[in-house]
C-alpha cells in the first residue's frame, strides 16, 4: 500500500488538482485510492470546483505545529490520521495540500512513520516552475490576498518592486521529506512542461485511472492568475482600509472564471 503526499509548489495546479481528487472520489474509491475527507466538510469548496487547500490541512498542523489552524489539536489530528487509515480499508490513500510545504523534520517524520507504521509506503509530489515565472506566480498570489501574508508589504505596491524580496523555498520544502524517503519516493515534476495535461498526468503518476469528464478540472477554471487589468485592480484595492478581505472576495469573483484578456503578467516591463 501506498500514501501519496501532494505538497505543492504554490501555483502549479494544486487547485485543479485538489477539485479532480475531491470531484473524482467515488471512481477513486472503485480503482483502490482513498481520498479522505477533512472533517466537517472542510474541502467541500473542492467538491464544488472551487478554490481549496486540499484535504491535508490536519497533516500540515501536525508537521508544523507553529500553523495557524482553526480548531486543530494534537489528539484531533492523531485521531483523523486513524480514521483516514481505517477508511481507506487496504486502498492507497491520497493527500493534497500546499500547508505541507511547512513541515518541519522531527514532526514530518514521526508523520511519516504513522503511517509505516500502518504498512504504508509515504511518496512525496512536489511540482516546479520555472524560477521567473513562479516569481511572478507568487507575486500574483501575494495581489490576491490583498499582501496580507507578505512579511514585507510596506515596501510592495507593484511586481517590480516585489522582484527584489523574492526567495525560492523550492528546497526547504521538499527538505523534510527528502532526509527521510528514498530518493524514488520523491517525485519533482515540472509544471511548465506537464500543465497542458496536468490532472491526468497527476492521475497516471499515482496509478489511478483517468479521472471521469466531471471530475478533471482543466475541463474548467480553478483559481487562475489574474490578467493584467486585474492585477491593477488588486493592487489598488489591496491598499485601502479594508483591503484584504476585498481582495479575497474578488479573487472568488473573478478567478474562478475565464479571463476576459490573454495577455499573460510577465516582468519584463513591470513598472
Amino acid at each position: 500500500m501506498k500514501v501519496f503526499f501532494h505538497i505543492g509548489a504554490g501555483k502549479t495546479g494544486t487547485s485543479a488538482i485538489q477539485v479532480a481528487l475531491a470531484q473524482g472520489r467515488g471512481a477513486l474509491a472503485e480503482a483502490g485510492f482513498h481520498y479522505p475527507e477533512l472533517p466537517a466538510g472542510g474541502d467541500d469548496r473542492a467538491a464544488r470546483g472551487e478554490i481549496s487547500s486540499g484535504n491535508a490541512r490536519l497533516l500540515a498542523w501536525f508537521c508544523n505545529r507553529n500553523l495557524a489552524a482553526r480548531d486543530a489539536s494534537l489528539d484531533g489530528a492523531l485521531r483523523w490520521i486513524a480514521d483516514s487509515i481505517a477508511a481507506a480499508d487496504g486502498r492507497n490513500l491520497v493527500f493534497s495540500s500546499e500547508a505541507m510545504q511547512s513541515g518541519r523534520p522531527d514532526e514530518t517524520r514521526e508523520m511519516l512513520g504513522l503511517f509505516r507504521k500502518a504498512g504504508y509506503v509515504p511518496e512525496v509530489i512536489f511540482y516546479v516552475r520555472h524560477l521567473l515565472d513562479h516569481a511572478v506566480a507568487e507575486y500574483l498570489q501575494h495581489v490576491k490576498m490583498g499582501f496580507a501574508t507578505l512579511a514585507v508589504r510596506d515596501r510592495v505596491d507593484s511586481l517590480a518592486s516585489f522582484l527584489p524580496h523574492y526567495r525560492c523555498r523550492y528546497l526547504r520544502s521538499l527538505r523534510p521529506f527528502a532526509e527521510v524517503l528514498p530518493r524514488e519516493a520523491v517525485h519533482v515534476r515540472l509544471y511548465d512542461a506537464e500543465r497542458a495535461r496536468l490532472v491526468p498526468n497527476f492521475f497516471a503518476l499515482i496509478g489511478a485511472p483517468p479521472p471521469p469528464a466531471a471530475a478533471d478540472a482543466q475541463g474548467g477554471v480553478v483559481n487562475r492568475s489574474p490578467t493584467p487589468e486585474e492585477v491593477s485592480l488588486f493592487e489598488t484595492v489591496a491598499r485601502q482600509p479594508d483591503g484584504t478581505r476585498l481582495c479575497r472576495a474578488l479573487s472568488d469573483l473573478l478567478l474562478n472564471s475565464p479571463a476576459r484578456s490573454l495577455r499573460p503578467v510577465g516582468a519584463i516591463g513591470a513598472r
